[in-house]
């Protein structure tokens, strides 16, 4: 019997394969941006693009009408919230040292009502730590930001996102069944059967990711920044974008939203009904996300624990940067999917069987 074969065969090339991957990741990093999220644009659109396949369209027509389509979608959705979000960003920064300032004052009543209950000594007043918040951190923050937009990598990067990602795109989604014909005539023929359930699985995780993720963050973002806008949070549409945007991770998002806009709201308007409101806005979202969202648009779990998505993501962005943070739950959900066809593998095994 040959040394490589059934799953254990199938697990040695798709070892090999991630191998290749993360020394590719490693060395070309920097310049990798755009074509991760060509591959991602083409990954989530190429559905609409065989739908229209099926409607008479050839395929080059097809993969120009859903990306253009695509393209007046975000920027028409970009300029609504664009004004709106660099308004409050603004706003939010402007009012960054006042707010600090109340709450260091409400932390030194603590202290004081502490000491004055129980004689303990809690050290300094907080408000030695405003010139800390106000003057070396903001000027240490916007060195780092003006050092960051003026360098030429950074025209580099953004011109690569704006010219490069639309072509990889484009003759990804051209390309696409042609891609996946090609790489299953190089799956070796004594492993078919099982080599392409795994593809299979594994496209359901992606899929589930890329495609059910996406849309369910699109639509919390949409309904948190309108939830908060419409009660009056400060900096609520802006909390709500960046509460929504990072559902993925599981519960982040809800809790981080929750903090932010509870917090600005006792801050402004005290033990007031929207500081009640503004928790409701985030407990309906995660009831919606739980029980709606997730079960019809994400479906089956990715089968990834929620510690193993954080830590995929600083682990990620850690080793890649910003490549990093994309590519890592992703990778760590086929990573999963492998590991279960292992474990499968090795419990079927004389190994693990026999006493």
């Amino acid at each position: 019997m040959p040394l490589l074969s059934g799953p254990r065969a199938v697990l040695v090339i798709w070892l090999a394969f991630f191998v290749a991957a993360a020394a590719i990741l490693w060395l070309f990093s920097s310049v990798l941006l755009p074509f991760v999220l060509g591959v991602a644009i083409a990954y989530l659109l190429d559905p609409l693009v065989d739908r229209c396949e099926q409607l008479g369209l050839g395929r080059s027509l097809a993969t120009t009408l859903v990306l253009v389509f695509a393209t007046l979608a975000v920027f028409a959705v970009t300029g609504l919230l664009l004004p709106v979000v660099i308004d409050q960003a603004h706003t939010f920064a402007d009012q960054a040292p006042d707010r600090i300032r109340r709450i260091l004052a409400w932390l030194d009543q603590i202290r004081q009502r502490v000491t004055e209950r129980f004689g303990w000594e809690l050290g300094g007043s907080a408000q030695d730590l405003v010139p800390l918040f106000t003057g070396e951190i903001g000027a240490w923050a916007l060195k780092v930001l003006q050092n960051l937009f003026r360098s030429g990598a950074a025209i580099i990067n953004v011109g690569g996102l704006l010219l490069v990602t639309p072509l990889v795109a484009w003759y990804l989604l051209r390309d696409w069944d042609d891609l996946v014909a090609r790489i299953d005539e190089l799956l070796p023929r004594r492993n078919l059967a099982e080599a392409r359930a795994r593809f299979a699985e594994i496209d359901r995780v992606l899929a589930s990711f890329v495609r059910g993720q996406s849309t369910t963050c699109a639509i919390l973002a949409g309904a948190y920044a309108l939830g908060l806008g419409l009660i009056g949070i400060p900096n609520g549409v802006l909390i709500g974008l960046f509460a929504g945007l990072i559902s993925f991770v599981p519960y982040v998002g809800t809790i981080l939203g929750l903090l932010l806009s509870v917090g600005l709201a006792a801050l402004e308007f005290g033990a007031a009904w929207q500081t009640l409101a503004a928790a409701g806005v985030f407990g309906a979202g995660q009831l919606l996300d739980d029980y709606v969202l997730r079960p019809r648009l994400v479906g089956e779990r990715l089968g990834l624990h929620p510690v193993g998505t954080i830590f995929a993501l600083f682990a990620g962005g850690a080793l890649l940067g910003f490549v990093g943070i994309l590519v890592a739950v992703p990778a760590a959900a086929v990573i999963v999917v492998l590991l279960r066809s292992a474990v499968a593998w090795y419990r079927e095994s004389a190994f693990y069987r026999e006493p």
